[in-house]
């Protein structure tokens, strides 16, 4: 049990496991800026309750709370968004695409069908998690976080 070609294949084992690591990386910078986004990804409000209760009421701050969205981006640029707002779901369309990125901030246009383009920053925590602020005069109040589904 403790011959030398065993410990050999155990220690062999126990490398090629640390060299591939357990667990993703949270390191992007490998990774084409274009394929960080592709990807189902999932999202909810995050609220400074401190600048939320000063600035909204109770109503504005539980529908937020609420609000989930759900966004695909393609790899050919399509992008689907799939949530629900004060507890109405909704499904839109659209396209994407990458303006720029700088260390872990990358700012996209996308172009919901229905709708006028938006320049959207996100701001990446890693592989698999982004922040971008919350739209209009509820900025100051939080942010949309989201996590890579797949």
């Amino acid at each position: 049990m403790n011959s030398p070609c065993l410990r050999k294949q155990c220690l062999l084992l126990l490398f090629t496991v640390a060299a591939s690591g357990c667990n993703r990386s949270t390191n992007t910078d490998s990774i084409p800026p274009q394929n960080k986004i592709v990807g189902h990804w999932s999202g909810t409000v995050t609220l400074d309750r401190l600048h939320a209760d000063k600035l909204l009421t109770a109503d504005q701050i539980k529908s937020l709370q609420a609000t989930k969205l759900d966004i695909r981006f393609d790899d050919d640029g399509g992008m689907t968004l799939m949530g629900s707002q004060d507890g109405t779901p909704y499904e839109s369309h659209g396209t994407w695409e990458l303006l720029s990125e700088a260390d872990e901030t990358m700012t996209l246009q996308s172009h919901e069908f229905d709708g006028e383009a938006k320049q959207i920053e996100l701001i990446f925590k890693g592989a698999d998690n982004f922040s971008m602020p919350l739209p209009g005069p509820t900025a100051h109040v939080g942010s949309m976080d989201f996590r890579r589904l797949r």
